[in-house]
């Protein structure tokens, strides 16, 4: 997968599993259970209990407080390898 320029392709299987673990999350959403990670701070926000209009601005803000680096880019094959295993993951229903 990392080399070349195959494409992935996703099973129904795969789809079903990604599907039923996006409803768990929002499940517990909708029910104003509070869990941590999801509307929650981090860290040491954990007691800060994200509103539903703020959650998709604390995804957003998760992500580029990820995005950060040093040296030179990740070279394609390095990236499309690191995607691969992500997908996989997703696919797996985690």
């Amino acid at each position: 997968m990392a080399t070349g320029n195959a494409e992935v392709d996703i099973s129904q299987s795969s789809w079903d599993r990604i599907i039923k673990s996006r409803k768990v999350v929002e499940d517990i959403l909708q029910s104003g259970e509070i869990v941590y990670g999801i509307n929650t701070g981090f860290g040491a926000l954990v007691n800060q209990t994200i509103s539903d209009k703020d959650l998709q601005q604390l995804q957003v803000n998760l992500i580029r407080s990820h995005a950060t680096g040093i040296g030179e880019l990740m070279s394609k094959e390095s990236v499309r390898a690191m995607m691969t295993a992500r997908i996989n993951s997703f696919a797996k229903g985690y």
